[in-house]
């Protein structure tokens, strides 16, 4: 960086800001444009899904969760093949504003094909065709074998920031450690990556009872400080439903409850 290039505030002149300012929300009080998020959870307990009923819901920019969400134009980038994104979508149909971009890369990307992509997506954002980059998982993409090397992890994901500041939001699926417990630090590799995302959101098994084999609790860690702790999902599987009929949510801010009964998203 070049000194001109450093431009210093003096922390009481900082003019005071919303949200309006810094981010539109595209999931209310959870995933805000110029954030990064991230979601962790165990293989085959829900997230593809979970990420599946907010793309039905940014469709039309109708309420996900018990939340308002706004009509987004979403890639995303994954590991599985169409034919698996196809069987999903019987289940949960998504429409024309989501772009599939499956198994990219022959092989585990180099740099520069990672930021060759990011550009891309940078380019999409800026020309407000894209506003939200969905990568799944984000171990699959990572260059080389950073993801617990914290300098490399970092290199890696700090040109992340060129999709934010078009103004473009990101959304990191991501796998936990083995043997993880402790809420709120379950992402595998550095914890440089925990530190580097706006928002984190863990979803996870509520019970091992069998009554609750369809139940998950979401934990969120948030910068944005109105965003809820708690969630608690529960969800059906019904072929061709809506993610309105297929999940249903109660949630809690700070262990407190806000909704008594379930709600529908």
């Amino acid at each position: 960086m070049r000194h001109n290039d450093l431009r210093l505030i003096s922390l009481n002149e900082i003019p005071p800001q919303n949200h309006s300012d810094s981010g539109i929300p595209i999931w209310n009080q959870i995933m805000y444009a110029s954030d990064i998020s991230l979601l962790t959870s165990q293989w085959k307990t829900g997230k593809t899904t979970l990420l599946a009923g907010l793309l039905q819901a940014f469709d039309e920019g109708k309420p996900f969760l018990g939340r308002d969400t706004r009509p987004t134009k979403t890639w995303i980038v994954s590991e599985e093949s169409p034919i698996h994104w196809a069987e999903r979508m019987k289940l949960m149909p998504v429409g024309p504003h989501a772009k599939l971009l499956a198994r990219p890369f022959a092989a585990r990307p180099t740099f520069a094909e990672w930021t060759g992509l990011i550009d891309r997506v940078a380019e999409e954002c800026r020309a407000k065709q894209l506003d939200l980059f969905v990568v799944d998982p984000l171990a699959s993409f990572l260059p080389g074998h950073c993801e617990s090397d914290a300098g490399t992890l970092l290199d890696a994901l700090h040109h992340l920031h060129k999709i934010t500041d078009a103004g473009g939001s990101v959304l990191l699926l991501h796998h936990p450690k083995k043997n993880a417990k402790q809420a709120g630090s379950l992402a595998r590799g550095s914890g440089a990556l925990l530190g580097f995302v706006d928002v984190s959101m863990e979803l996870t098994p509520t019970s091992r009872w069998k009554a609750d084999a369809h139940c998950r609790t979401l934990r969120i860690q948030s910068r944005h400080q109105d965003a809820p702790t708690h969630w608690a999902i529960r969800g059906t599987r019904k072929r061709g439903s809506s993610a309105s009929t297929a999940m249903r949510s109660k949630m809690r801010k700070n262990s407190n409850s806000i909704g008594r009964s379930w709600r529908r998203f």
